[in-house]
């Protein structure tokens, strides 16, 4: 992930105020495979991650799966919990589904 650092007390709305007051860059690794083992601790081998770019979830628009074995897209008929969030990110949205796996039901 990129982030722009602009000059201190510098306006930056419009695009020329951002070209003229753009110092640097600074950057990120994102490594969400460990990012997701972190924050479900001791409940990562109950949950079932699924990260989508956009609202469609399908092959094409898969970026994680936390079972990394596939998936058949479709709502699970079985006994798990299920939960869909759509995550707004300025202007774009991710969709998140999680899935109970069979321990933890």
């Amino acid at each position: 992930m990129y982030l722009a650092i602009y000059a201190h007390d510098k306006p930056f709305a419009t695009l020329r105020e951002r070209r003229e007051n753009l110092v640097g860059w600074t950057y990120c690794v994102f490594r969400v495979n460990d990012f997701l083992e972190g924050i479900q601790g001791e409940f990562y081998n109950d949950l079932h991650f699924e990260i989508f770019d956009g609202e469609l979830m399908s092959a094409q628009t898969l970026m994680y799966d936390s079972q990394d074995h596939g998936t058949d897209f479709q709502k699970d008929s079985d006994n798990s919990l299920q939960q869909e969030i759509r995550l707004p990110i300025l202007d774009h949205t991710w969709t998140i589904r999680v899935k109970s796996l069979p321990s933890l039901t």
